[in-house]
């Protein structure tokens, strides 16, 4: 199976602007631009340096494929839109599959899950895979966590990013509205393959 890592970043509320187009052609001459969105698809070599870089200078969201399994979701929240402390109980032990990070102005809450369940075979880059999602920057600006705690709970079954040996296991309640999850909250379930069956099996709320 060839090789293949699909990068979509998107800015919601600010169109890019000719630095940040200048910037952007630096990270990749093959990169597709358009008002509020970069491309990049390698199916050889991989991007230039730390993707939360331009994640954090030009956009608002990120999204990451790679066909051998790997799976990445980050977000730029202005600094002080979210209490970092509130996403400490969703980190899992040292795991860096779910950090949070501070830069000069943003928080960076980086979801980024490795499992062999995720591997697929070549990967439609044409595809608006940004969009659906975009509803789930507004939801964490509000407080509403439930994506961090599903993806804390994928977390556990990533054979790839969590060895239950040494990592400390989430201790954190089931939020509540998982049984009733908005279209956006749908499709970061179908991306990450959450089994919501068996979530939902747990009776702990609050």
């Amino acid at each position: 199976m060839s090789e293949f890592q699909y990068y979509e970043f998107q800015s919601i509320n600010r169109r890019l602007t000719a630095d940040d187009r200048d910037y952007l052609k630096t990270l990749s001459s093959r990169v597709r631009l358009e008002t509020h969105t970069a491309r990049f698809v390698y199916s050889y070599g991989d991007f230039r340096g730390d993707p939360l870089v331009p994640l954090d200078r030009c956009f608002d969201m990120m999204y990451y494929i790679a066909n051998y399994g790997v799976r990445q979701l980050a977000f730029r929240l202005p600094k002080g839109a979210i209490d970092p402390e509130a996403l400490s109980p969703y980190q899992i032990s040292q795991t860096d599959a779910i950090e949070v990070k501070l830069t000069e102005k943003s928080l960076i809450l980086n979801i980024k899950l490795a499992d062999q369940e995720f591997c697929t075979g070549w990967i439609d880059d044409e595809q608006d895979a940004l969009s659906p999602l975009l509803p789930l920057y507004d939801d964490l600006c509000n407080g509403d966590f439930r994506l961090v705690y599903l993806a804390s709970r994928r977390l556990l079954t990533c054979e790839g990013s969590y060895d239950p040996e040494t990592d400390k296991p989430l201790d954190v309640a089931m939020p509540k509205g998982l049984d009733n999850p908005s279209p956006a909250l749908k499709n970061f379930i179908d991306f990450f393959e959450i089994d919501m069956e068996e979530i939902l099996g747990d009776t702990q709320s609050v």
